[in-house]
């Protein structure tokens, strides 16, 4: 899923990181920790998400509060890796549930 940031009001960003949800800055990625540590990956590595038209590289792991199954980036520097799909019914880009990959450990920041 997407989201701004708790620092962020209509698409203007007034800081990179959101303490809110823990992420130091709008490059990575909220995981559940259980899921980053089954494909082998630890905090704050580097990793790169694959959409299905685009990926982004170097993005931080960061451990979160999300469910399983499920990971949450910044719009709208993300939504570049996708295709929007869009709802028929009201018209609305659907970017809160869409496929992508997270792979290709590169480095840890820390």
């Amino acid at each position: 899923m997407t989201g701004g940031s708790y620092s962020q009001h209509n698409t203007v960003v007034y800081k990179v990181d959101d303490q809110y949800r823990g992420m130091p800055h709008r490059r990575c990625i909220l995981m559940n920790r259980t899921d980053a540590e089954k494909i082998g990956l630890a905090q704050h590595d580097l990793v790169t998400v694959q959409g299905d038209a685009d990926k982004l590289e170097n993005v931080e792991v960061i451990y979160g509060a999300v469910r399983e199954g499920a990971a949450l980036m910044f719009y709208p520097q993300v939504n570049v890796i996708f295709k929007a799909r869009t709802e028929t019914r009201c018209g609305t880009p659907a970017y809160k549930r869409v496929p992508m990959l997270v792979y290709g450990k590169q480095r840890s920041l820390h």
